[in-house]
């Protein structure tokens, strides 16, 4: 999940409580106003609720084309509501804090709407949508074909005051993005190390088993003539099981000759300036032995061509 994504889920989630205890406030002190209003305006605004509670329980679920699709439509529902409220009161004038006063609650309900416009606008452009919409009101009343008052007026830069709203809660969501984000980097920086950490102690194994076993059962091999112990055909068995690839896929023995024109193709692979010098007898190797000691030569041979560059001798 984007690190957006989880951040506008939780913020969005925190945006519909604040909103639904919103309307419970107004609801408790000013249910007895609801009937100036007409049916279908009420109908409008108990739909407008729907999403509002779907955000609240399943925003952590819901898909994120379902949530956007909550966080364009309700506040544009909202900005209809308001607009529509003068044409839907049917009540006589009342004071600014009642429900049937459709100059300002509407709007108060309308300004939580607002806040989801953060998560698809600019924090700028958001609030300069919600200053619009302070308006309004006006514009309902007029369409209402009421006669504009002095409240009416006074209530539009006291609404105005209301896009605290979606600076706050955009202030918290950048703060938030901030945080994951540096939570993010911190988690990602570990796991490299960790990974660093596996790394070093893999080459670290690698190195002694080229020092230790490699070498160990190359001088070990020297020390026998002809048929080498079990023990030292099992410990060359586990280097090459390590190492991975075998010269020789037979088992068996092989000459002096055999294992020095191996060498000798090793070598000049490697490094064809190398000068070898093979002296034989007629004792014989087993394979695994010969194996052992052609790895054992091409890493040294590899870590001196590494080591001493170009210019060596």
């Amino acid at each position: 999940m984007a690190i957006a994504d989880s951040v506008d889920r939780a913020l969005s989630r925190l945006t519909s409580g604040v909103w639904i205890l919103l309307i419970l406030g107004l609801a408790s002190r000013d249910f007895q106003r609801i009937g100036a209003y007409d049916t279908w305006w009420l109908v409008l605004t108990a739909i407008s609720f729907v999403p509002v509670v779907v955000n609240m329980v399943f925003a952590r679920v819901l898909p994120m084309t379902v949530l956007r699709t909550i966080w364009i439509v309700t506040p544009l529902f909202g900005f209809v509501r308001v607009t529509l409220a003068s044409l839907a009161y049917n009540g006589d004038a009342v004071g600014p804090s009642g429900l049937g006063d459709p100059a300002q609650t509407p709007w108060v309900i309308a300004s939580a709407f607002s806040v989801y416009l953060i998560f698809w606008m600019r924090r700028q452009t958001a609030v300069v949508v919600v200053l619009a919409t302070s308006f309004l009101p006006l514009v309902s009343t007029v369409l209402a074909g009421r006669a504009l008052t002095s409240a009416d007026l006074v209530n539009v830069p006291l609404s105005m005051a209301l896009f605290a709203f979606v600076a706050i809660f955009s202030g918290r969501r950048n703060l938030m993005l901030r945080f994951r984000t540096l939570e993010e980097q911190a988690r990602a920086a570990e796991t490299n190390r960790l990974r660093a950490a596996a790394a070093a102690e893999q080459h670290a194994r690698f190195v002694r088993l080229v020092h230790d076993e490699v070498l160990s059962s190359l001088t070990a091999a020297l020390r026998f003539e002809g048929k080498p112990p079990q023990l030292l055909r099992e410990q060359a068995g586990r280097v090459l099981s390590v190492l991975g690839g075998r010269a020789f896929t037979a088992s068996g023995m092989i000459t002096c000759e055999a294992l020095g024109q191996q060498l000798r193709a090793l070598i000049q692979g490697i490094d064809p300036a190398t000068e070898l010098q093979i002296q034989c007898d007629n004792g014989e190797l087993h394979t695994q032995t010969a194996d052992v000691i052609l790895a054992a030569a091409g890493e040294a041979l590899r870590n001196s061509v590494r080591h001493a560059g170009d210019t060596a001798q």
